[in-house]
C-alpha cells in the first residue's frame, strides 16, 4: 500500500463545517498522482468549491489531513504550499484597476517576490499561451468573460505550479464563451500539468479526465475513470445526476 506522502496531493478523512454546525465534506480522502486530471462532478452545494478551497487553505479544516508533494499541510506552511497551487475561480477574481498585464504580474511580485522585468517576461508569455498577448495592456471591463477567465488562468499558470485547481471555471460564461475556455484547459491539461477541476462539462471530463470524482452531500459516491464512472455509474445517486445533465444539454442544444 502507498503512503499517502506518494502522491503530489493527499486528502485523508478531510471534515469542515460551516458555522460549527453544518457539515459541508463528512470525511472526504482522495489522492492525486502528478501529472493526473481530476474532474469532481456532482449537484449544487455538495461541496466541490469547498473541497477545492480547503486544499488551498482557504477554509477552515474540522478534521483530517492534507499531504502536499509529500509534506504535511499545517499553518506554518500554508503559504509555501499555496504558492505552489494555481486556483482559477468562476467570476475570475480580476483586479478592475490592473490591466490584464498587471493582474498577471501581481502574485508574481507579491508572493513570488520577482522584479518588475521578471514578473513582466513570464506575465506576458502566460498571456501568450492563453492567446491574449494582443490584450495586455487591457482593463478586464474592456474584454469578453471568456477572455476575462483566460487572464485568470494565465495567471495561474504564470506561477508554475504543481497542481492548478480550477472551480468551474465556465460557469459564469455566456454560452459562446465555453468553448475557448474549455479548449485552453485541454492543451494545458496536454502539457502534462496536474489538474483538479470542479466542472458540469460532461464532454470536458469524458475527453481530458484520467479521474472523475462525483461528490453527493459532503461524501465522494464515486471515483475512478471516465469510461467506468460516466458510461456505466453504479450508484442510483450518480445516475440521476448525469440523465439530468443530460437533460438540460439536449434542451440546450433545442
Amino acid at each position: 500500500m502507498r503512503s499517502m506522502s506518494s502522491y503530489l496531493l493527499s486528502v485523508k478523512n478531510l471534515r469542515v463545517s460551516y458555522n460549527n454546525n453544518v457539515e459541508v465534506l463528512k470525511g472526504v480522502s482522495l489522492n492525486v498522482e502528478k501529472g493526473e486530471k481530476v474532474v469532481i462532478i456532482g449537484p449544487s452545494g455538495s461541496g466541490k468549491s469547498t473541497l477545492l478551497k480547503a486544499i488551498d487553505g482557504l477554509v477552515k479544516i474540522k478534521e483530517g489531513e492534507i499531504f502536499f508533494d509529500g509534506v504535511k499541510v499545517t499553518n506554518d506552511n500554508i503559504i509555501k504550499v499555496r504558492s505552489e497551487i494555481g486556483f482559477v475561480f468562476q467570476n475570475y477574481t480580476l483586479f478592475p484597476h490592473f490591466t490584464l498585464l498587471k493582474n498577471v504580474m501581481f502574485p508574481l511580485q507579491e508572493v513570488k517576490k520577482l522584479s518588475r522585468e521578471e514578473s513582466e517576461k513570464i506575465a506576458s508569455e502566460a498571456l501568450e499561451s492563453v492567446g491574449l498577448l494582443e490584450k495586455a495592456q487591457s482593463y478586464p471591463f474592456e474584454v469578453s468573460g471568456g477572455q476575462r477567465q483566460r487572464a485568470a488562468i494565465a495567471r495561474a499558470l504564470a506561477l508554475n505550479p504543481k497542481l492548478l485547481l480550477l472551480d468551474e471555471p465556465t460557469s459564469a460564461l455566456d454560452p459562446e464563451f465555453v468553448g475557448e475556455v474549455l479548449e485552453i484547459l485541454e492543451e494545458i491539461a496536454r502539457k502534462g500539468i496536474t489538474m483538479i477541476v470542479v466542472t458540469h462539462e460532461i464532454d470536458f471530463a469524458e475527453d481530458v479526465a484520467t479521474n472523475v470524482v462525483f461528490i453527493d452531500n459532503g461524501e465522494i459516491i464515486e471515483i475512478g475513470p471516465p469510461s467506468e464512472v460516466l458510461v456505466s455509474p453504479r450508484s442510483e445517486r450518480l445516475k440521476k445526476f448525469l440523465s439530468r445533465i443530460i437533460r438540460k444539454k439536449l434542451i440546450y442544444q433545442k
